[in-house]
């Protein structure tokens, strides 16, 4: 057994109770780990011990799964997950500043968040509530604080006794900057690339890439654009440094 299980004997009970009935796999005897229903399953061998104790993790229902990679969590991890069969996957490099809370409730089935490796996120919540829908993130995509990806109305719209507003798959490309304070809607598409601006309000599909969208609703105001983590200063420092040395070399 794990020195680290020895050492922490509650931790250890802790965990041995939630995997009666449940799945758990990575060092999350550290993690804050509960559940309602059984055969759930959160799997996380590449996870380090200091990541997990930053997790909370709450299931209730039967059959979901939370797949977490070699994660760099500063803040706070917590998913929610209330319903049944049900996907979580958190991807190698992806670092959480401050907060990222995740929750797919309301008893939905069959849902999806996969978040693809070396994203950021500063302080963000994602819900996801409406069978069989899906929040995606493309690799190496940053969320600056105060964002919201909310892919679902939560209360039914009817036109003549039928749902007009289902969710279905909200799609965010490989990367993608999302300033603050910016809310992504059900069923929108940020393309790869593309800027979100601060307290933008994404409503619909885009298309193009490497655009800015602004507004509220979102529009793009820009194309072509290209972007860099590097801050200004240093991006410039960087470029001139680059010149100086190629036209030393002539």
């Amino acid at each position: 057994m794990d020195r680290q299980l020895l050492a922490w004997p509650d931790r250890w009970l802790k965990l041995k109770r939630f995997c009666r009935k449940n799945c758990a796999v990575g060092p999350l005897s550290f993690a804050r780990l509960k559940a309602k229903g059984r055969d759930n399953r959160v799997l996380a061998e590449a996870l380090s011990v200091n990541a997990a104790a930053h997790c909370i993790i709450r299931f209730e229902g039967n059959g979901n799964t939370v797949e977490l990679g070699d994660l760099k969590i500063r803040g706070i991890l917590k998913i929610v997950v209330c319903g049944d069969n049900n996907r979580v996957v958190i991807r190698d490099g992806t670092e959480i500043v401050s907060k990222l809370q995740m929750d797919i409730w309301q008893g939905c089935r069959e849902a999806s968040v996969t978040i693809d490796r070396d994203c950021t996120f500063w302080e963000t919540a994602i819900r996801n509530t409406d069978h069989g829908s899906s929040v995606t993130i493309g690799e190496g995509s940053i969320f600056s604080k105060q964002t919201v990806i909310s892919n679902t109305d939560e209360h039914a719209i009817l036109v003549d006794g039928q749902v007009i507003n289902r969710a279905g798959a909200l799609r965010i490309g490989a990367h993608v900057w999302i300033g603050q304070g910016a809310s992504l809607m059900k069923n929108c598409v940020v393309p790869d690339g593309c800027i979100v601006a601060r307290n933008a309000v994404v409503t619909h599909a885009f298309e193009a890439p490497r655009c800015v969208l602004a507004g509220m609703p979102a529009r793009a105001v820009k194309h072509g654009v290209e972007w860099d983590l590097a801050p200004v200063n240093s991006f410039l420092d960087t470029c001139r440094s680059v010149r100086g040395n190629g036209s030393s070399e002539d």
